[in-house]
């Protein structure tokens, strides 16, 4: 795993040793600022879970231009974008083809018209397996965000994004 916050990674780490696994494989990093054209198929995952921050827009422009996701149907480059989304764009790089993502995303990605672009990323990298609402109480104090885990599986090299 990664993890960006040292106390969280320290606690993810001591969680894996007190529970048998004497070298835990979490790294210390911000997986947004990994290149993406670094991961190599040994880097990719069968399965990945993911609770990405909501809180927060990236304006570095250059992590921005990394990402599908933080350019317009033109393909221009955004100002900003939140977080979260392009945790969705990394995330699906993460996984090898035909691997499995649990992503805990805001509801109002999956809902507001002005999400479609990502809706219709999504249906393009990966095969939508379920929706799980969550209560809106679910996070707190942390948050009052109304959120859903989408399971996904990434379409295999093979396959082909359903049609509409």
């Amino acid at each position: 795993g990664k993890e960006k916050k040292p106390l969280p990674y320290i606690i993810g780490t001591m969680n894996m040793i007190l529970h048998g696994i004497e070298a835990p494989n979490i790294i210390h990093t911000n997986t947004l600022s990994e290149n993406i054209s670094d991961i190599q198929e040994k880097d990719r995952y069968d399965i990945v879970l993911t609770n990405p921050p909501f809180a927060g827009e990236i304006i570095d422009r250059t992590l921005l231009t990394e990402y599908e996701l933080a350019k317009n149907d033109k393909g221009k480059l955004r100002n900003k974008m939140e977080r979260h989304i392009l945790f969705i764009e990394r995330a699906l790089n993460l996984i090898k083809p035909g691997g499995r993502l649990a992503i805990v995303l805001p509801q109002g990605v999956l809902n507001n018209t002005n999400m479609q672009y990502i809706r219709q990323f999504l249906f393009d990298k990966a095969r939508i397996l379920a929706v799980v609402g969550l209560n809106v109480n679910t996070f707190k104090p942390h948050t009052g965000t109304k959120t859903s885990v989408l399971f996904l599986q990434k379409w295999k090299e093979k396959e082909k994004p359903l049609e509409d």
